[in-house]
């Protein structure tokens, strides 16, 4: 095949790189996207969101870290409490006369934990 009969090797090159004008190229880009409005960007807007979602999470911890005060201190207090009333059922054990004395003691001893433990369950939940 010649150049002749190539209808590809026919185009005048020159013309199709007028077409291809970088100008008119812009030209017409800027007149396709002049449609599209992009959204204006309130960086005041995202500061004060932020703002709020710190305070929130200060709060958030600040509630947190009392509850765990309140928890440590009431457990504290369990635990004075327990030990004051071992205490006194050593104390009491030491002043043991015999089997039927340890046996009712010892009977004493299990209602008073028991009732303990359901007042201690009750005031939990």
């Amino acid at each position: 095949m010649n150049a002749a009969n190539n209808p590809f090797m026919a185009m005048d090159m020159t013309k199709m790189m007028a077409e291809l004008d970088p100008t008119k190229f812009a030209d017409n880009f800027a007149k396709l996207t002049s449609g599209y409005k992009m959204p204006e960007f309130d960086i005041n807007v995202l500061v004060d969101a932020q703002r709020k979602n710190i305070e929130a999470l200060n709060a958030v911890n600040k509630a947190a870290v009392e509850g765990l005060q309140t928890l440590a201190q009431r457990q504290n207090e369990m635990i004075q409490e327990m030990i004051k009333e071992a205490t006194e059922v050593m104390t009491s054990l030491s002043k043991i006369d015999g089997p039927e004395d340890a046996a009712v003691k010892q009977a004493e001893m299990a209602k008073t934990a028991f009732e303990q433990a359901v007042a201690i369950s009750q005031s939990v939940v």
